[in-house]
């Protein structure tokens, strides 16, 4: 993973806070600058609590708790469980595809639409996320493809949602939990780890059948 101090270059809000007030603090007691966006202000830890406590459907949901981090662990497993190649590194975009609403929040589909902006500087966010954990763009359209399905499987816990997504097709053998705040930022944090390390091994492998065959 890379760190960097510099500011990330393209950022869609640029030059709107001269003076820095436009700024959060995270978890872990970072300061996060919306418009001057540093790469090592990401950080794993953040991002498994924050997406453990943001409810899905804008809490808009017939349960106590249903977090963005339990259903990007879903997703994240389906994919480690149906990808036929790059399987950690896909499970792992899974699991962070929705990383930077670590630092806008939840915000529903159909008013982003209304905000050019707001989805510009998402995708500005979840790009910069994905370099930093040195994963390639391209999976992010990959995963988007199971970001749609995946509503059919949710949409039994909003009352009328399950009739507009009649048409979806969803990811087959997958339960929701409705883990609590704690449980599904243990778990988020966990798979990450295991993703991570997973992916490490199996590049050590390929490496070292490489240095074989060179031999």
């Amino acid at each position: 993973m890379k760190t960097m101090t510099a500011v990330l270059p393209n950022n869609p809000l640029e030059g709107r806070d001269p003076d820095k007030n436009a700024w959060t603090k995270t978890f872990t007691g970072k300061t996060f600058y919306y418009c001057y966006v540093t790469a090592d202000v990401f950080d794993i830890i953040d991002i498994g609590h924050s997406l453990s406590r943001l409810c899905r459907w804008i809490g808009h949901v017939d349960c106590e708790h249903y977090s963005v981090a339990e259903h990007s662990l879903i997703m994240s497993d389906y994919v480690l469980s149906h990808a036929t190649e790059d399987r950690y590194q896909l499970a792992l975009a899974a699991l962070l595809h929705d990383a930077a609403e670590t630092y806008t929040a939840d915000i529903p589909r159909p008013y982003k639409m209304l905000f050019p902006d707001l989805k510009d500087y998402e995708r500005f966010l979840t790009k910069a996320i994905f370099k930093v954990f040195g994963l390639p763009w391209e999976y992010y359209a990959v995963i988007k493809e199971y970001d749609k399905r995946i509503m059919a499987n949710e949409s039994h816990l909003v009352t009328g949602a399950a009739h507009e997504f009649r048409h979806v097709v969803p990811l087959e053998g997958q339960e929701l939990h409705l883990f609590s705040p704690n449980t599904a930022e243990q778990m988020y944090l966990q798979a990450f780890q295991a993703l991570v390390t997973s992916w490490n091994s199996q590049e050590n492998t390929r490496q070292q059948a490489e240095l074989s065959t060179e031999s």
